[in-house]
């Protein structure tokens, strides 16, 4: 997980051009490790700035880290690299320059992704007016306590003063902290080898990981196949809805097909219709076998008598003695056909 830092920054008047970081090393006002600011950083961060094609917001107090309203103090128009490190120009609002004129701001700070592993700065995040600087008696940077929601962001970060003796310090924090992590993941692998619940090379294999992997490697690869394996069963439960517009489709095609070949009467439309959705395939050799019992062109061949009166043909009269159909029911739903 990539990580978000903020620096603060004393202004001096209303300056178009500041300077974001310089380069060398950062240190965290908590006694954290701390991290170094080089070329390919302030190359990494010109590159993303000018790949979003967006001028950026300087707000007041990191609003925009809040979610909610975050008017501007000013834009950020260019980045450049220059020999002591990152520089912004900045368009200055009306509001924002009061604020700085009158002295009310004295302070920016920008928000950075720090790259996890080398924790080399990757991109800006956007900067901020503030006045909370946390760690005093250091020259320009100078950096908030704490950040209002837990973001997963480190805390605020002021440049390191020039005194041999503390960067030497915060270099050795440094290489232990990273020592410490090649130690943890060093121990991690040795406990995944020396477990005796499985056979480690074949699991390494079935996960395609190298031998060189560690438990957390192992434990991660295992939950990406959960989620996988839960994406899959999502598919399957949509295609099963999809198959069964499909078959409910096609059982009405079938019993359509069934009424206008003859081979069935409208009064057997929901027999054949759950017939034709309970065995497509029966439904359709019955089709293909089954006589016409109903003449085509004379489902509703009624014949009158002189009185106007209408009576059924023989056939139909036929099939509603043997279904049961009285001649005033089948007449009142089978009206049109009357002459």
């Amino acid at each position: 997980m990539q990580k978000e830092i903020a620096l603060s920054i004393e202004t001096n008047g209303i300056p178009e051009w500041i300077r974001i970081l310089p380069l060398g090393l950062i240190s965290l006002g908590d006694g954290r490790p701390g991290f170094e600011v080089d070329q390919e950083a302030v190359d990494n961060i010109i590159k993303q700035f000018t790949a979003r094609g967006l001028d950026m917001v300087i707000d007041y107090e990191h609003q925009t880290l809040e979610g909610g309203q975050a008017p501007a103090a000013g834009w950020i128009k260019a980045l450049e690299s220059r020999a002591d490190g990152l520089w912004a120009r900045v368009e200055w609002t009306e509001r924002g320059q009061d604020y700085l004129q009158n002295r009310e701001y004295r302070y920016f700070s920008p928000v950075l992704t720090l790259d996890p592993e080398t924790r080399r700065p990757l991109a800006l995040h956007h900067v901020a007016l503030t006045n909370t600087p946390a760690i005093n008696h250091l020259p320009p940077l100078v950096a908030k306590a704490e950040l209002a929601k837990p973001r997963d962001l480190l805390p605020e970060v002021a440049l390191v003063p020039e005194d041999e003796q503390l960067m030497q310090e915060q270099l050795e924090k440094y290489r232990s902290h990273r020592l410490s992590k090649a130690e943890t993941a060093k121990a991690s692998r040795e406990q995944l080898k020396n477990s005796d619940l499985f056979n480690q090379e074949e699991i390494l294999k079935a996960l395609e990981l190298p031998e060189t992997a560690d438990l957390s490697q192992v434990l991660a690869s295992i939950a990406l196949l959960k989620r996988e394996a839960a994406s899959v069963a999502g598919l399957r439960q949509m295609l099963a809805k999809l198959k069964a517009v499909q078959d409910e489709r096609e059982s009405q095609e079938l019993m359509e097909l069934a009424l206008q070949s003859g081979k069935v009467t409208p009064a057997q439309r929901n027999w054949a219709m759950a017939y034709a959705q309970r065995d497509p395939e029966g439904f359709k050799l019955f089709l293909a076998q089954a006589p016409k019992i109903v003449p085509l062109g004379e489902q509703l061949d009624l014949i009158q008598d002189s009185r106007s009166r209408p009576r059924l043909s023989s056939s139909q009269a036929g099939i509603n003695q043997l279904m049961g159909i009285s001649d005033e029911i089948y007449f009142k739903y089978n009206s049109e056909g009357r002459e």
